[in-house]
């Protein structure tokens, strides 16, 4: 069997609240037995019989609650047991792929990471405008911003707000959709960072202590779990008190999510680990939200109260490239 058959079983029986189911059907047949035992009318012993149904009722829903949550406690041992394959094939793919990257000639290197920037996350409207909604809510000029792999989102129209604005990739290739939104004289205030798929030490050249906000969008879907856990580590460092890492990642508690493992597209990364590592690091989880297809994001805080030295910005308007060309 599948490891997302295993979780999507697992899940659907989670769905069943049986304390709830019997907590109804007693006050039911409480009532039942209430209209007998106040009738006039009392053949023989009915009533103390049907008394004594209804706490072997009660006996048998609480066994039934047992039993069920024994049989979710085996499918949670088996996960354990097979999740640890998938873990390690995620190390290994995404090892394979850093290990290539930008090693080859100029055309396969192209291919690539035209490969990698292809790799998009679907989304409707309604998705679409509540993300950037959630995004502007954090955009303020007093405070630094980082893009981790803007790629070819629309996002980044809505973080020129942030100053200074940081945007980190594996290399330049990936960051020139993004900078080429942009006129030249906006580009030179952009702070171009190239952080190599092999890197340990990440976002070491970020200073501490001041990002008001960090997004990670479609970037976590393709790293196995070290490395998620790695990154948080670190943002958590470049945060400043009350900055928020706004991030998307692969929650593989969700089945199709495995699934999409299984299919060798997106990495294990499952969503109650990387919520813990991110409680143990000492954020604070400020808002999650999963749409219907595949996407889940994740809005986490480094505790503390945003404050700025910064007394006031010069005032300009940013334009897209086309049209401060027009002007």
């Amino acid at each position: 069997m599948k490891l997302s058959e295993l979780i999507a079983h697992r899940n659907q029986l989670l769905e069943y609240n049986i304390a709830d189911v019997a907590y109804h059907a007693r006050h039911k047949l409480s009532d039942v037995v209430h209209t007998v035992k106040n009738s006039v009318i009392q053949p023989r012993t009915y009533t103390q019989t049907m008394e004594e149904d209804l706490d072997n009722v009660v006996d048998v829903f609480d066994q039934f609650g047992g039993t069920l949550n024994g049989l979710i406690q085996e499918l949670d041992f088996m996960i354990e047991v097979a999740e640890k394959t998938y873990y390690q094939d995620s190390t290994v793919r995404y090892a394979q792929e850093s290990s290539i990257y930008g090693n080859h000639d100029d055309k396969t290197n192209n291919d690539i990471n035209q490969h990698i920037l292809d790799r998009r996350l679907e989304m409707s409207p309604e998705t679409l405008k509540m993300l950037s909604d959630r995004i502007n809510s954090y955009i303020d000029w007093k405070y630094a911003g980082l893009v981790i792999r803007p790629g070819k989102e629309h996002f980044i129209n809505d973080l020129v707000g942030l100053d200074p604005l940081y945007l980190v990739d594996w290399g330049d290739a990936l960051l020139t959709p993004a900078v080429s939104r942009f006129n030249t004289e906006y580009q030179d205030r952009l702070r171009l960072y190239i952080e190599p798929p092999t890197s340990t030490d990440v976002l070491s050249t970020i200073p501490n202590n001041q990002l008001g906000l960090c997004l990670a969008f479609n970037f976590f879907e393709y790293t196995p779990i070290d490395i998620l856990e790695n990154y948080l580590e670190n943002i958590f460092k470049k945060l400043r008190p009350g900055g928020t890492l706004a991030m998307t990642f692969n929650d593989c508690d969700r089945a199709h999510c495995v699934a999409l493992v299984e299919k060798t597209y997106g990495f294990y990364t499952p969503g109650n680990r990387v919520k813990a590592t991110a409680k143990r690091i000492g954020y604070q989880q400020q808002f999650t939200w999963n749409d219907k297809q595949n996407l889940t994001w994740l809005e986490l805080r480094k505790p503390g109260a945003l404050d700025s030295l910064k007394g006031g910005q010069t005032l300009a308007k940013i334009l897209p490239k086309t049209l401060a060309k027009s002007k």
